[in-house]
């Protein structure tokens, strides 16, 4: 067998959003975001998606203090909500979506106004380049020049 034959029986690869991570806080933060988004329609509970650390360590490979650290991010942005269910000892998740809308608006604001910053100056940087005829002498011509005189 090859090693790259073993990637099929280690798993499945997770995919996020790479211009999430900013938004949402960090990596793992947006990491933890995309696994809890992809199973949110798999389930059938008004509470959310039910998974225990060890499961999403196992999908993701964050683990717990880095789930922990990554699900601060997300709730206080209030993109995840989480319900505790301290008898059952389990933790529901569930994205905000409307908050979820909002994050994802103002990254596009925000990309059209560094458009438009970008656009502003170089216009202004055209505004002041000049076209000119004139002759410069380099400067390694001048300093053997004033040698001969």
């Amino acid at each position: 067998m090859k090693p790259s034959d073993l990637l099929f029986s280690i798993g499945r690869p997770v995919a996020y959003y790479p211009s999430l991570a900013k938004p949402l806080g960090s990596v793992n933060a947006c990491l933890f975001f995309c696994q809890i988004f992809y199973w949110q329609d798999k389930t059938q509970n008004d509470l959310g998606v039910y998974k225990t650390a060890e499961e999403i360590e196992q999908e993701t490979g964050l683990t717990y203090r880095e789930q922990a650290t990554a699900r601060k991010l997300l709730v206080e942005r209030g993109v995840l909500i989480e319900t505790h269910k301290r008898l059952d000892h389990k933790i529901f998740y569930r994205i905000d979506t409307d908050k979820l809308n909002m994050v994802i608006c103002g990254m596009c604001n925000s990309r059209n106004a560094e458009s438009a910053i970008g656009e502003a100056t170089k216009a202004q940087f055209d505004l002041y380049t000049e076209n000119t005829t004139e002759t410069t002498t380099d400067i390694k011509d001048m300093s053997v020049s004033a040698k001969h005189d």
